[in-house]
């Protein structure tokens, strides 16, 4: 504002009298500005309204420059008017200008010294305001109703401020004190209720110690007081809290519990507790293995050093154990050998095929016997480019065994018992492989908007490959069985062929399609007059079709196959009226000695399965009306009857 006010000071060309009546407006403008930041308006909107009133403000100084310019114009005017009305009257040209400046002002007669006078005398009715006075009317009264109104909402403001803040501390107050009043009578409840329940306890122990001296009075003193704790708010409400956490604290424990335990059998030998399994089959197991063990294969079963069969009974006890406790068989049968022998050591047994045949005290001797045994085959097997192994099933097992010599062998007797048993055969697979091609499958789809003879490839089929090995295994050098395995490397591509279901082209029945995808080119003659072959006259090269009754002429003939037309022929001789369909498959049909007049389509025309091409006639070389119909594969012809039957 005071930067407005500055460039109007500077400005030269605005009169006094302007001067006032702007700064008074910038001063008012000012003034409502300020009221505006003081009731609380955003510094967003003060600028806003600051910029507006410097836009009034401008307009104001223009439309102010405007009356000053149009004024003075007016005074020069009059100058010039009284100049030429002092030399001759001058009434004429007075009123030319009149009508020129068409001012209701200089149409009275007053004097000029007058208006001069007027405008001299410092009032703020000027004349050159009067143009937009009453818009500055309007102007200051909506600039001063709006200072009032923000006035009155500051004054009200502030003073329902003074007004509510005592109500709205004594609300708070009266709340707080109600708050901190019930906190204060629940601890002097609470402290009351746990001095009481002191009181009543040390009473009830007094009490019942006194009881003692009677004994029989005692459950009665015991259950009195029970009753009566149990009645007091506090240790009821607190019961009905702990209860239910005491039951779910129970239920997770049960199940944490539960869930790490089953139910195991206890097993008892010699008296004694040896471990736990699942069931009895893991205890029948051990047994015998238990007899394996104790056992040579080399004596009889009477010669048997350590338990017998009929010591080797136990007893069982149901316990819940952990799953971690639970024993294999193995294990059962090392502590049952513990407690059924004496002079046991740690030794490796030698299974094959699961029976026991020794023990030897290291590991590695006992491999070495088998390695021996494969180990020439071996030799030939890498030259050779196949595999070699050992057929049965060889277990080392480390566990007690009776250090005896009929169980305990050296690794020589090992040897040498397998060589006269012949218990180990070697086993040789001999592998060939080759990849082959595996044919496409073929999926044929009914489409009942076509015709019986339509037959289109939807999806072209393409061949898969697979790698089949074939593998020879022999036993001994003898061939004991052979096996081949296939593994895909490309998987075939099904090819998709859709084929026409509707039996009537055209109003003509047309029947339905062979396997062959062919339909019978004359649908009312079903007689072959002539087959394919040899006859009289030579190769016949095609089938022959009429009626038994001779009414085969103007019946109509249809295409067998969809397809394009190659050769459409009217002729008097050989095949008469012919047309060829070429089936685009390396297939193409022909039908001759058509009726005169009779064809329908024309050379290049794609038809489809079914359509009438023409009517059975005799032209050509013909001994009566009927149709010569041929099938050509790769421009052999072949025997139409296993294509249309």
């Amino acid at each position: 504002m005071d930067k407005n006010k500055r460039e109007l000071n500077n400005d030269r060309s605005v009169s006094p009298e302007q001067q006032d009546i702007y700064n008074e407006i910038i001063e008012s403008a000012d003034e409502m500005a300020q009221s505006f930041f003081d009731s609380g308006l955003s510094r967003e909107e003060i600028l806003r309204r600051e910029a507006e009133n410097k836009e009034k403000l401008e307009m104001e100084a223009i439309r102010a420059d405007i009356e000053r310019r149009y004024s003075a114009e007016v005074e020069e005017t009059m100058r010039s008017v009284e100049h030429i009305s002092s030399a001759d009257g001058g009434k004429p040209e007075t009123a030319k200008l009149e009508e020129i400046i068409n001012l209701e002002s200089f149409t009275e007669s007053a004097p000029v010294k007058k208006k001069k006078k007027r405008r001299v005398k410092r009032r703020k009715k000027t004349r050159y305001i009067d143009l937009d006075e009453k818009n500055s009317i309007y102007r200051f009264t909506y600039i001063l109703g709006d200072l009032v109104a923000h006035f009155f909402k500051l004054v009200f403001g502030t003073l329902f401020g003074f007004i509510a803040a005592p109500f709205i501390r004594m609300r708070t107050s009266v709340k707080d004190e109600i708050i901190s009043r019930r906190m204060s009578n629940a601890l002097n409840e609470s402290a009351i209720e746990a001095k009481a329940q002191r009181r009543q306890t040390r009473a009830s122990f007094r009490n019942i110690f006194r009881s003692f001296r009677h004994p029989l009075s005692t459950p009665a003193v015991i259950l009195h007081y029970l009753r009566k704790s149990f009645g007091r708010p506090v240790l009821r409400t607190a019961l009905n809290y702990m209860l239910p956490l005491a039951a779910v604290a129970l239920l997770i424990l049960t199940f944490s519990y539960w869930k790490n335990v089953t139910f195991a059998l206890k097993v008892i030998y010699n008296n004694e507790s040896i471990g736990y399994i699942s069931d009895e089959s893991v205890f029948i197991e051990a047994k015998d293995m238990v007899l394996d063990r104790l056992s040579s294969n080399s004596i009889t079963s009477e010669q048997t050093t350590g338990a017998a069969p009929g010591n080797l009974n136990a007893g069982y006890e149901l316990a819940v154990v952990s799953y971690d406790k639970l024993n294999d068989a193995r294990t059962i049968s090392d502590k049952m050998i513990e407690n059924s022998a004496e002079n046991l050591t740690h030794a490796c047994g030698i299974y094959i095929d699961g029976r026991f045949i020794c023990a030897l005290k290291n590991e590695a001797d006992a491999k070495t016997v088998f390695y021996k045994i494969l180990a020439p085959h071996e030799d030939k097997a890498e030259e050779n480019g196949y595999v070699v192994s050992i057929l049965q099933e060889i277990e080392y097992v480390q566990g007690l065994y009776p250090d005896d010599k009929s169980i305990m062998w050296e690794a020589n007797e090992l040897e040498s018992y397998i060589e006269e048993n012949e218990l180990i055969n070697i086993k040789k697979s001999v592998s060939t492989s080759e990849v082959v091609e595996v044919p496409y499958p073929t999926v044929t789809t009914r489409d009942i908007t076509k015709y019986s003879g339509y037959r289109v490839v939807r999806q072209e089929g393409i061949s898969g490959k697979k790698r089949v090995t074939t593998t020879h295994v022999y036993i001994d050098n003898e061939l004991s069985t052979t096996y081949t395995t296939d593994e895909v490397i490309i998987a075939p591509q099904e090819e998709i062929i859709v084929i026409g279901t509707k039996t009537t082209y055209g109003g003509v029945y047309i029947g339905q399609a062979s396997s062959m995808g062919f339909l019978w080119p004359a649908p009312h003659c079903h007689y072959i007059s002539s087959p394919y072959g040899w006859r009289s006259s030579g190769w016949h090269k095609g089938v022959d079709l009429c009626t038994s009754n001779g009414t085969a002429r103007g019946t109509p003939v249809i295409a067998s196959r969809s397809g394009v037309v190659e050769v459409v022929q009217r002729s008097s001789s050989g095949y008469g009226n012919m047309v060829l369909i070429n089936h685009g498959d390396g297939y193409k049909t022909r039908y001759a000695h058509l009726l005169e007049g009779s064809i329908t389509v024309r050379i290049g025309e794609t038809v489809e399965g079914g359509k009438t091409i023409g009517r059975v006639g005799s032209t050509g070389n013909s001994s009566g009306p009927h149709l010569h119909f041929e099938v050509i594969y790769n421009g052999e012809t072949q025997n139409p009857v296993n294509f249309i039957s």
